[in-house]
């Protein structure tokens, strides 16, 4: 052993992994082939965007801080749901836990940017999330058990990264996982597989009805059979609605010429908790439809609002430059496990479920029938009053594919029925 070697032997901790003989494998850059159940430390990784951030338009912050602040706010209030008595200064009492993941580094040129790309994590995906140093990186969100020495359970996913880099570490958590084991770097974790429909997260809690607090609360849509009211609205001077609520978003954009509208849902659960998130998310929304079908704007018709990130549509590009939000209220895809549905928060779902294959879901929360009618009854004036085409009007799955699913199977019909209907409501199809 030369000088250098064994200054390396001194100083340089071992590795930590203590794998099975058979069974279930990964192949590791740094361990080679690694069976399950396998035990070793877990290093604490920086965080990654998820898919409902934007950060002015761009799918990735450009400095190792921007949007943070809002991005650990919503992960806290998701922890919390799980460890009520947490204290968001306890769970993130470093700067490195305060900092999206590095970018430049090999194939990751964004802060935040995991290996695969543009493919982002929900905010669920990204605080139960995982990573080892693959040698082929798994199916995205494959999931796997971690015990920790205190017995407590987990399930994470991974597939989105790869790392670390050292051999001292089996692989990385975010800090939320740590903080929910009572774990740390130096922790010796073990970690399975494990089915892939169990759900993330703490597994502990899968056994009991999930917290409620600080969630909103669960409720019904409205059946499909009560009675809906058509309403006509009209746009005044200042771009508002008249008579409906208008709580103004204090990050609205620049001045605009509508050429479009863009529909959504909201994954969320009412009207009170959407509008906080956007008022406190860096992202805005013109309007927004609650599932009895009252409409609550937040940016004038005829300022920008970050609600499309990357988009085309059409000759249009970046439709947060010129194309009207709007967002209507469901929690969207549903998962089936058994004979219970869960949303995209891990949580059971009591409300309405449609079938409807799209977009690798099967199940979704329906807009409710007073949602469509308000819809129609807020596009209508709104292309009167922008001379918006009925062509112009499109869900996000259309303008960003394969990076957004709404409103997907939670519209009534699909975009191109709504866009029949809407046909000559603004000018003829041919005058432009």
């Amino acid at each position: 052993m030369g000088f250098i070697d064994w200054l390396k032997s001194k100083f340089t901790k071992k590795s930590s992994v203590q794998s099975s003989k058979s069974g279930p494998y990964v192949d590791l850059r740094k361990h080679g082939r690694v069976y399950f159940p396998a035990k070793g430390r877990f290093v604490q990784e920086s965080h990654y965007a998820n898919n409902q951030e934007s950060f002015n338009g761009r799918l990735f912050p450009k400095t190792e801080t921007e949007g943070m602040e809002a991005h650990l706010n919503r992960s806290f209030e998701i922890l919390k749901r799980y460890l009520p008595n947490a204290v968001f200064s306890d769970v993130y009492n470093s700067k490195y836990k305060r900092i999206w993941t590095p970018a430049n580094d090999g194939s990751i040129n964004e802060y935040g940017q995991a290996s695969r790309g543009d493919i982002r994590p929900s905010p669920v995906e990204e605080l139960w999330q995982g990573n080892m140093n693959f040698v082929s990186l798994p199916a995205v969100g494959t999931k796997y058990m971690l015990t920790a020495p205190n017995g407590k359970k987990c399930v994470i996913q991974m597939g989105y990264e790869r790392g670390p880099g050292s051999a001292e570490f089996l692989g990385g958590l975010t800090t939320e996982v740590h903080y929910y084991l009572g774990t740390h770097n130096e922790s010796i974790l073990s970690i399975d597989v494990c089915p892939q429909d169990t759900p993330l997260g703490p597994y502990e809690e899968q056994r009991q009805p999930i917290p409620t607090r600080p969630a909103p609360p669960i409720s019904a849509p409205a059946p499909h059979t009560s009675e809906i009211i058509s309403r006509t609205y009209v746009i005044g001077d200042d771009h508002k609605i008249a008579g409906i609520k208008y709580l103004p978003d204090p990050d609205m954009g620049d001045v605009m010429i509508p050429k479009g509208v863009v529909i959504h849902f909201t994954c969320s659960y009412n009207m009170e908790g959407t509008v906080s998130w956007f008022k406190s998310n860096g992202v805005d929304i013109h309007l927004l439809v609650d599932k009895t079908g009252e409409l609550v704007q937040m940016v004038p018709f005829n300022r920008k609002a970050a609600h499309a990130g990357v988009s085309k549509w059409g000759e249009y590009e970046s439709l947060n430059d010129d194309f009207i939000g709007i967002e209507v209220i469901s929690i969207g895809p549903l998962v089936k496990r058994g004979a219970q549905f869960f949303d995209c928060y891990g949580r059971v779902w009591r409300g309405e479920v449609v079938e409807r294959e799209m977009f690798g879901h099967k199940y979704w929360e329906p807009f409710t029938a007073a949602q469509m009618q308000a819809l129609y009854d807020a596009l209508a004036p709104i292309m009167k009053r922008y001379l918006i085409l009925a062509k112009n009007i499109c869900g996000h799955h259309e303008c960003s594919p394969g990076r957004k699913t709404d409103p997907g199977g939670s519209l009534i019909g699909s975009m191109e029925d709504l866009r029949k209907i809407l046909i000559g409501v603004a000018v003829s199809e041919n005058s432009h």
